[in-house]
């Protein structure tokens, strides 16, 4: 399925305000909860949910997919996000709708069904 711009934009508005309502359950003394000593704490999943919509959209948006710029801004997002807490984690997820319409503004859906290769698959950009 593909989608148009404005259906794809729609989607990521739906998923940030499920993102939103699911963190409003959270509550301080959860942030440390780890399901198993290896995975993600709740604290650490919520910051990488501040960096991996955005990063994934610039690097589709970008005309070639580079795995090093990619690294490179993986690393320094990682390091701002890990100083997030939970308000600023909130805010930040908060205002992923509007970076991703101006993201998207100048995106023709022609641009959005191009194909692009990222970490070895090819897909649209728009998926």
């Amino acid at each position: 399925m593909i989608l148009t711009k404005a259906e794809l934009i729609a989607s990521l508005h739906g998923e940030v305000r499920i993102l939103l309502h699911l963190i409003s359950k959270v509550e301080p003394p959860m942030l440390d909860y780890r399901p198993t000593p290896k995975q993600r704490s709740m604290l650490e999943l919520l910051q990488y949910l501040t960096l991996v919509g955005p990063i994934h959209m610039r690097g589709a948006l970008a005309p070639a997919f580079d795995i090093d710029a990619w690294r490179a801004e993986w690393t320094a997002g990682e390091a701002t996000a890990k100083m997030l807490n939970l308000d600023a984690i909130r805010d930040s997820i908060a205002s992923q709708p509007a970076l991703y319409e101006t993201m998207l503004g100048g995106c023709t859906n022609e641009r959005l069904r191009g194909e692009i290769a990222m970490f070895g698959h090819t897909a649209s950009r728009g998926s």
